[in-house]
């Protein structure tokens, strides 16, 4: 999921972009990447839609949103088109320093978890409920506003204290409600104070890119997770695609064979670690229109958030189909910004639906208004 927004203007764009594609561009060296314009909820302060949105995680098909300065937080399915809106408490949005979502495994639940130097607040889905508990006992700095999901376990790079560099990562596991932290290889540490460094996965791994503008950037992989000896650097580039503004290069999965995603500030490439090679990758759509740009990876899922809100409008009906008593049809879409062949999931206790036939009240059975 690739979203866009220009400064200056109002609105942000949504492109759902196929793991298929990448692999069809980087097999037959061809650069375009198709993309499909994505119908997205909406997170608005006094009725202006806000352009500063940004991804807080992803897990088991699941986006979880958040706005700077704005506190409403959305949970969104994409491939249903199924959203919740959640409210965040003034003590909750106004304290917390960062955020992160996943699944508590325990409890069969989805948490949104906050987290500020000296507690967690966190929001349990199905009950609707926030707790508050203090586990933290001295401060940290993380660089990061939103965790990284890894089995089950958001993770931050922090310092100790502010000014510091960032010498650990710091781990919080969203079932046992309990931190750890795994200090950096000595050679990150240890690294030239003109460097940064950046958390990321690499494959089912966790990783780290430390790099020099202009110099080189190096990406270190742990082999086994939570072992803090099997820390080893995977490659080391001296690219200039991928060297300069380092800050800004996100490397965000391998595709296959050590072929690596790289976002660079407007555009993205394919990084052949293996044999050091770079190809510039063109979306359709995306590339050159926007001034930023934020990438969230989601697996396609029918998994449902209870909502009964959709982002679905003008409903025409065009086949239905019985499936164990239940009526299921598809629907033609008219989106917020574009047409296209949907579904959507009828609720529990919604009208039968004739096949070809339109009954009044459908939209409030289908649960899309």
């Amino acid at each position: 999921m690739i979203k866009g927004a220009n400064y200056g203007e109002g609105g942000n764009t949504f492109y759902s972009v196929a793991y298929a594609s990448i692999l069809t561009a980087a097999a037959s060296s061809k650069s375009d990447v198709g993309t499909v314009l994505m119908d997205t909820p909406v997170i608005e302060v006094n009725g202006v839609e806000s352009r500063h949105i940004y991804f807080i995680g992803s897990c088991n098909g699941l986006l979880c949103l958040g706005a700077t300065y704005i506190p409403t937080v959305i949970l969104w399915n994409p491939s249903t088109n199924e959203y919740k809106k959640i409210i965040l408490p003034e003590d909750v949005f106004i304290s917390t320093g960062c955020y992160g979502f996943g699944f508590d495994s325990k409890v069969n639940d989805y948490k949104l978890v906050g987290i500020t130097r000296d507690e967690v607040h966190a929001l349990a889905l199905k009950s609707n409920s926030w707790s508050r508990f203090n586990t933290i006992t001295h401060g940290y700095n993380p660089s990061e506003l939103v965790g990284l999901l890894l089995n089950g376990v958001l993770h931050w790079s922090v310092a100790a204290s502010s000014g510091e560099k960032h010498k650990f990562v710091l781990c919080f596991d969203i079932s046992s409600e309990k931190f750890i932290n795994w200090p950096f290889p000595e050679a990150i540490i240890e690294r030239p104070k003109d460097s940064y460094v950046m958390l990321r996965v690499w494959g089912e791994s966790l990783c780290l890119v430390c790099g020099i503008d202009d110099v080189r950037v190096d990406v270190w992989v742990m082999q086994t997770y939570g072992v803090k000896e099997t820390w080893v650097k995977k490659f080391t580039t001296t690219q200039v695609d991928i060297t300069s503004y380092c800050a800004l290069s996100q490397l965000h999965w391998s595709i296959k064979d050590e072929e690596i995603l790289i976002q660079e500030r407007k555009e993205f490439i394919l990084y052949d670690a293996k044999n050091d090679r770079v190809m510039s990758l063109y979306f359709n759509g995306v590339n050159g229109r926007f001034d930023n740009l934020i990438l969230e990876s989601y697996v396609e899922s029918m998994v449902s958030l209870n909502s009964g809100t959709y982002t679905c409008r003008d409903l025409q009906v065009v086949i239905s189909v019985e499936v164990n008593g239940l009526v299921a049809a598809a629907v033609e879409c008219q989106m917020l910004r574009k047409e296209h062949l949907g579904f959507c999931a009828p609720r529990i206790g919604g009208a039968d639906v004739a096949k070809g036939e339109l009954r009044e009240g459908l939209g409030d059975a289908w649960g899309c208004s």
